[in-house]
C-alpha cells in the first residue's frame, strides 16, 4: 500500500516542529485577537508530538483479504484541534433527505416504498477516505459554515479560523511505519477524530450536484459516509452510474446489482416481492463468528444484558415480517445460549424490548433525586456492584469498565513506541550515582510530552526546577542517571487522571525527591490502602 506514489510519500525525516509551528502561530493569533479564551488555547496548543501510527486492518469478508489503512492520530500535534473541530462540524452533518443515520434509520426510510418490474436495487461504494479532495473539502465546509445561522453557539472562532485550523489538521498527515516516516498526499486519511465528518460534508455536496444534475435521476438516493442503496430503471443504470463518476474525477463508484431480488446494505437485505414491495431482514457476512461476550466472562451483567437487548432489540426495530422476525429472535436465542446465557438472561432480555417507550414528557424529577454526575469504575466482581450501590444512595451514578481484556493483550496493530517516545505518562526516575556511593534517591514525575524532552530537562543542571537536576549535579555528575535508570509506570493521556495517578505513586513509593504530593491534593484517607500496596506497586520484577 505504501508503495502507492499518487497517495503516500516516503520521508527522510519526522516532520513534527514544520507542523507545531504552524499549529502554534494559528492558535496564538487567535488568542492575541480574543477569538479563544486562554483555557480553550491551552487545550488546543500542541504539547505532545507523538507521530501518528499506520496499520492495516484486514477485510476478511473481501476477496484477497484487502487492508483499510488507518493512521492513528491520538497523541499526535493535530489530535485535540481535530476532536475539538469534530464538535462543532458534527451538527452540520446529515441536514439532507438522503443521509442514513444506522441500519434501524434505513429500514424506517425504505420499508414502505416499491419497486416496479422495469426497476432494481444498485448498491455503489467508492474508497472515500483515500480519494476525498482535501482542498475542495475545504471550501465546501467554508461555505456550509457562511450559512449556519447556529455556528456562534458553539464555537467563539470564525469561519476563516476554523477553515484555516481544520486545513492544518487535514494537511498534518505524516506518520510512521515500521520505523519509516511517509506523508499521506492525497485524501483525509481514517483515523483522525474530524476526518468522518469532513468525508461525510463532502459527499453531501457531490450527491446534490450528482442528483440536481442527473439526466435521468433514481427513485431513490440513500447514503451513509460512502455507500448508497439506490433504486434506478434498468435501462438507465449504465448511464446513470457513468454520470455520478464524471462528478468529480477524485470519486468513482463501483456498482452491484440486486442478485435474486436482494440486496446488502449495512446488516440488512432488502429483498424484493412478486408485488414490488420491500421485505428486509437481517444480514450477516458468510465470515460472521457469532461470538459475542461470553456471559462468564468478568465483566457485569448489565453489560451482558444489553447484548441481548441490542440484538432482539436490533430483529425488531429492522425486520418487516412477522414469521422473519419469530426465525431471528430463535437464531439469537441459539447463539447466544452457545456463549452460555441463560434463560432467565434471554427472557429479561426480550421483556426489556418488548416494552413500550414512554412518553418525551418526563416527570419532574425533586431537586434532591437529580442525579450529582457520573463515574467511571474498573470492573471487579463482587466489589464494584457494593460500590455502586453506596453511590446510588448518593445519586451518582456509576458506569463499570473492563480494565483487561483479551483484546488489549493481543491485539497490537501499530508499531510499539520507545519508551522515550511516550507522550502522557507518569514516570519514576532511580539514581544509582557512583557505584561506591550507593545512593537511593527517587524521584516520581509526569509529562503530557514524549518522556525524552522531559528527560532532558532533567539532566540539564541550568533547569534549577527540577528537583532531579539539581540532584544530578550534586551526585557525580552524568554518572547518576540515565534512561537505563527509568520507569515508566503508567500511560495515561487525560491532563486530570494523570495527576491523581501521579499522587497516588507518590504516596505509594515515597520518592525521596517528590517534598510535594505532586499536582494533585490526594486525600489522606486513602493512605491506609496505598501503603497496602506499596509492596506490589514497587516490586519491578
Amino acid at each position: 500500500m505504501l508503495q502507492d506514489s499518487n497517495t503516500y510519500k516516503k520521508l527522510k525525516r519526522d516532520l513534527p516542529n514544520k507542523f507545531k509551528k504552524e499549529l502554534s502561530d494559528c492558535l496564538k493569533e487567535m488568542k492575541d485577537y480574543n477569538t479563544i479564551d486562554l483555557k480553550l488555547h491551552k487545550q488546543l496548543y500542541p504539547t505532545t508530538d507523538s507521530p501518528p501510527k499506520f496499520y492495516g486492518l484486514p477485510k476478511i469478508h473481501n476477496a484477497n483479504m484487502p487492508l483499510r489503512p488507518i493512521v492513528s492520530s491520538v497523541g499526535s500535534i493535530t489530535y485535540n484541534s481535530a476532536k475539538y473541530l469534530s464538535t462543532v462540524l458534527s451538527p452540520m452533518v446529515g441536514k439532507t433527505e438522503h443521509f442514513v443515520k444506522n441500519s434501524k434509520h434505513f429500514s424506517t426510510l425504505i420499508k414502505n416504498k416499491q419497486v416496479e418490474e422495469d426497476e432494481v436495487l444498485i448498491y455503489n461504494v467508492s474508497a472515500l477516505f483515500t480519494s476525498a479532495p482535501v482542498d475542495k473539502a475545504l471550501d465546501i465546509i467554508h461555505n456550509k459554515l457562511l450559512g449556519d445561522p447556529e455556528l456562534s453557539t458553539r464555537t467563539t472562532m470564525s469561519t476563516n479560523q476554523i477553515t484555516k485550523l481544520l486545513g492544518l489538521c487535514l494537511n498534518c498527515t505524516y506518520f510512521v511505519f515500521d520505523g519509516n516516516f511517509y506523508q499521506h498526499i492525497h485524501g483525509a486519511a481514517m483515523g483522525s477524530p474530524v476526518s468522518p465528518i469532513v468525508c461525510n460534508l463532502y459527499m453531501e455536496h457531490f450527491e446534490e450536484q450528482a442528483l440536481r444534475r442527473a439526466p435521468l435521476p433514481p427513485g431513490w438516493w440513500f447514503r451513509y459516509v460512502d455507500d448508497n442503496h439506490t433504486k434506478q430503471k434498468v435501462e438507465h443504470v449504465e448511464e446513470f452510474t457513468e454520470h455520478n463518476n464524471s462528478i468529480d474525477l477524485d470519486i468513482k463508484f463501483t456498482m452491484e446489482k440486486e442478485e435474486n431480488g436482494s440486496l446488502v446494505f449495512f446488516d440488512t437485505n432488502t429483498i424484493r416481492k412478486p408485488d414490488g414491495s420491500l421485505n428486509i431482514n437481517i444480514y450477516r457476512k458468510p465470515t460472521h463468528t457469532y461470538q459475542y461476550l461470553d456471559f462468564n466472562s468478568h465483566h457485569p451483567n448489565e453489560h451482558k444484558l444489553s447484548v441481548v437487548r441490542t440484538l432482539f432489540g436490533r430483529a425488531k426495530s429492522i425486520i418487516t415480517e412477522e414469521q422473519n422476525l419469530n426465525n431471528e429472535m430463535q437464531h439469537v436465542s441459539q447463539a447466544l445460549k452457545k456463549c452460555h446465557y441463560p434463560e432467565w438472561a434471554l427472557k429479561k432480555g426480550r421483556e426489556q424490548t418488548s416494552k413500550p417507550k414512554s412518553g418525551t414528557e418526563s416527570k419532574r424529577v425533586p431537586e434532591q433525586a437529580k442525579s450529582k454526575g457520573n463515574i467511571f469504575l474498573p470492573y471487579v466482581q463482587g466489589t464494584s456492584e457494593q460500590l455502586k450501590r453506596a453511590f446510588l444512595k448518593h445519586n451518582i451514578s456509576v458506569s463499570f469498565k473492563p480494565h483487561k481484556t483479551l483484546r488489549q493483550l493481543l491485539v497490537h496493530p501499530k508499531d510499539k513506541p520507545d519508551n522515550e517516545n511516550i507522550c502522557g505518562l507518569i514516570y519514576h526516575i532511580k539514581c544509582d550515582g557512583h557505584p561506591k556511593d550507593q545512593c537511593s534517591m527517587d524521584y516520581i514525575g509526569k509529562t503530557e510530552r514524549n518522556f525524552k524532552a522531559r528527560f532532558m530537562e532533567h539532566r540539564r543542571p541550568s533547569i534549577t526546577s527540577s528537583k532531579v537536576s539539581i540532584h544530578i549535579h550534586d551526585c557525580k555528575p552524568g554518572l547518576a542517571i540515565t534512561m537505563e535508570n527509568v520507569r515508566i509506570l503508567e500511560r495515561e493521556p487525560s491532563w486530570f487522571e494523570r495527576g491523581v495517578k501521579e499522587a497516588i505513586y507518590i504516596r505509594a513509593l515515597r520518592p525521596a525527591l517528590n517534598k510535594d504530593g505532586g499536582r494533585y491534593q490526594l486525600s489522606r484517607t486513602w493512605d491506609h490502602t496505598l501503603t497496602s500496596l506499596t509492596p506490589t506497586i514497587s516490586d519491578y520484577e
